[in-house]
């Protein structure tokens, strides 16, 4: 599987050119994911205690979410 990652807030050149290298793979019948952080607020740590209560970083937990997610 290819997994693509777009660092851009903006769905634009950075994003399209992910998004059409990607599509060569599929193409070729690889199977593809794209993760965008577009929509998200990452950022440093909001001391929410959700580490506290459930031994992980929030952001980390939302982002093994999502990669367990496409796994499937």
């Amino acid at each position: 599987m290819m997994f693509g990652i777009s660092n851009s807030h903006r769905n634009q050149e950075a994003e399209y050119a992910l998004r059409q290298v990607l599509k060569m793979f599929e193409e070729r019948r690889h199977p593809t994911e794209i993760f965008s952080v577009r929509g998200t607020e990452i950022g440093f740590c909001r001391h929410c205690d959700w580490r506290l209560k459930n031994k992980e970083c929030f952001f980390r937990t939302i982002c093994t979410s999502s990669i367990q997610n496409m796994q499937r």
